[in-house]
């Protein structure tokens, strides 16, 4: 697929060379015309996507027309401020086309360089499931039975991202509360939630952790617009990283590194209020 400028449809409004992240676009001296340089054009489609008279084609399909829905700006705010971290999930099943169109939306999310590399595993097998949370439960086992020893403890400040966590005065009663939950039936990795999504990229992909964090953000938020919640699940993407037998046993494909994982489904609760938040530390330069 390459984008070409139908010459018979250009109006010569130059709106697409300035839009070009890729500076693949010209406009020839010697043609008077402008020109798409196929060497450094990334795909992106922006020039389709701004041209007034869809003059730029893939010569293959017509692009959907787009107008702005003109979403109350104050209204916008308080749902996307709304968005929680769902725990409690009912056991309904999630119908296919609305993750059709969960994934859509993920998408049609920006991606460096236009890469477009992220990859979505759906779990949705009970069986699948399982052996998700029996593996990060495992994990997790190990990870307390670790911090007891208090030898490990102080190896493990050496390392900055372990030090803060390590640092908390109350570590041990948080840890003495997760193992009680390992012990239990309770699933306190994916809340029984009906699907939970993996996100991942090759291991070259330079930027696809930012990649797959856009696109499930995304993707979280028009799940909320559908009545449907959902939860990140940090820790399963930390623990799933360190095992290629659970991610392979999922369907994870091979070489794939996790950037995000969530859980997803109808809630059965209700959120009457917006909590507190401290503000965000800034600095205008």
């Amino acid at each position: 697929m390459s984008f070409i400028i139908n010459q018979e449809l250009c109006i010569q409004c130059g709106q697409c060379e300035p839009d070009c992240p890729a500076l693949a676009i010209s406009h020839e001296e010697t043609t008077k015309k402008y020109e798409i340089n196929q060497k450094r054009c990334i795909m992106c489609s922006h020039c389709a996507c701004i041209c007034p008279m869809a003059a730029v084609e893939d010569g293959k399909e017509f692009f959907l027309d787009w107008k702005d829905p003109a979403c109350d700006p104050e209204s916008l705010h308080i749902f996307l401020a709304g968005k929680r971290s769902v725990r409690q999930f009912h056991d309904r099943e999630v119908p296919r086309e609305i993750l059709e169109k969960m994934l859509e939306l993920g998408s049609y999310t920006g991606t460096a360089s236009n890469a477009q590399d992220w990859h979505a595993t759906i779990v949705v097998s009970p069986e699948k499931k399982t052996i998700l949370r029996q593996g990060v439960q495992k994990m997790q086992a190990q990870l307390c039975k670790a911090i007891k020893n208090k030898g490990i403890r102080i190896l493990a400040k050496l390392i900055p991202a372990a030090k803060a966590y390590l640092d908390d005065p109350n570590i041990m009663d948080k840890l003495q509360a997760l193992e009680e939950e390992l012990h239990s039936d309770h699933d306190r990795v994916f809340y029984q939630a009906p699907v939970v999504v993996i996100l991942s990229t090759t291991k070259d992909s330079p930027f696809g952790a930012a990649n797959c964090i856009l696109a499930g953000s995304a993707m979280m938020y028009v799940l909320q617009a559908r009545g449907i919640g959902s939860c990140y699940i940090g820790f399963a993407e930390q623990m799933l990283n360190r095992s290629k037998s659970i991610c392979m046993q999922v369907g994870v494909p091979q070489g794939h590194k996790i950037h995000m994982v969530f859980a997803l489904g109808y809630t059965k609760v209700k959120y009457q209020r917006l909590p507190h938040r401290k503000k965000m530390p800034v600095q205008f330069v």
